[in-house]
């Protein structure tokens, strides 16, 4: 599985560098386990990506554990938040850390997309 840094130091910095929004960061993270099924399991899992983005609890999820149709989304997922620049609130255009997730999801969905002619 792969691991999400989510250490207490972590923890408190995204609480110091976004007031009112770190506080509902979850002392244990959400662990989420996609499945496989090729394609299929690839769309359905953009779309578990996508309503948790929207629901504002992306930012939980800490443990991440997928095979075949899922590994796709997740290392597509995981390898835009690592290249990702992190979310500054001092940014004029940053919103909130949670329209910083929903960035994320709909820029691996769009890669995904392109990627298979889906």
């Amino acid at each position: 599985p792969w691991k999400v840094p989510r250490s207490p130091r972590l923890l408190r910095g995204l609480r110091d560098a976004h007031p009112g929004e770190g506080e509902g960061l979850r002392a244990r993270p959400i662990g989420l386990a996609l499945s496989g099924g090729g394609t299929r399991a690839a769309s359905f899992h953009a779309g578990i990506f996508w309503s948790l983005a929207s629901t504002g609890l992306l930012k939980e999820v800490g443990d991440l554990c997928a095979v075949s149709g899922g590994g796709y989304t997740a290392a597509s997922y995981v390898s835009h938040i690592c290249s990702a620049t992190a979310p500054d609130p001092a940014d004029p255009s940053f919103v909130s850390l949670d329209d910083w997730y929903r960035q994320i999801v709909a820029r691996f969905v769009l890669r995904m997309q392109r990627n298979i002619n889906y």
